[in-house]
């Protein structure tokens, strides 16, 4: 491979990982605004159910929380997938091509947090289990303020059927924001 060659190569993997790099970095800012909109989203309707005297409006929380939610954790995957291809396709391979002798990593946290980063270290400093702890801690709430307010304002047939309802919808919703951690389904592979 000639000199121009090589220069050429370099170049284009280089904007190959810049881009890919604004891209993770736009991911993480992506989970900060999804994450601010649904503390504002529970916040309104929890607001205007205390002002209202509504308390139906309760119940609406867990299912627009679960929903940020699932977009905030989709964009986990989608990041962890960013990183696997620029340290395995553009660093070990496109890189390794060019410079074959070269044990260089640009992406030098993302290395160090797959290699270094003990499994516990990794755990306690995640997020991603606060989430989940959230979005259960609004469902249970929610779902007892909804149950309470349906049993004390509607017949017993009607609110028994709501209250079910609720609870029932609801374990679907939490269940569907907790997905499966990306870095923990990679270490099994």
């Amino acid at each position: 491979m000639s000199v121009g060659e090589r220069e050429l190569q370099l170049r284009a993997v280089i904007e190959e990982w810049k881009d890919l790099r604004d891209e993770v970095k736009r991911r993480v800012d992506q989970r900060t605004v999804i994450t601010q909109f649904m503390v504002t989203l529970v916040s309104a309707l929890l607001t205007a159910a205390v002002v209202s005297g509504n308390f139906y409006v309760i119940g609406i929380i867990p299912f627009a929380s679960a929903y940020c939610l699932y977009h905030v954790k989709a964009t986990y995957f989608i990041h962890h997938w960013l990183v696997t291809y620029i340290r395995e396709q553009i660093e070990d391979g496109k890189m390794g091509r060019i410079f074959p002798n070269s044990e260089v990593r640009w992406l030098s946290w993302e290395t160090y947090y797959k290699t270094e980063v003990s499994k516990i270290e990794k755990e306690r400093a995640s997020r991603r289990r606060f989430y989940n702890l959230f979005e259960f801690s609004l469902y249970l709430g929610c779902g007892l303020a909804f149950s309470a307010y349906s049993v004390l304002n509607l017949p017993i047939w009607p609110s028994v059927a709501l209250t079910a309802m609720f609870w029932f919808l609801g374990l679907g919703a939490v269940w569907l924001s907790w997905m499966i951690d990306p870095y923990k389904e990679s270490e099994k592979a």
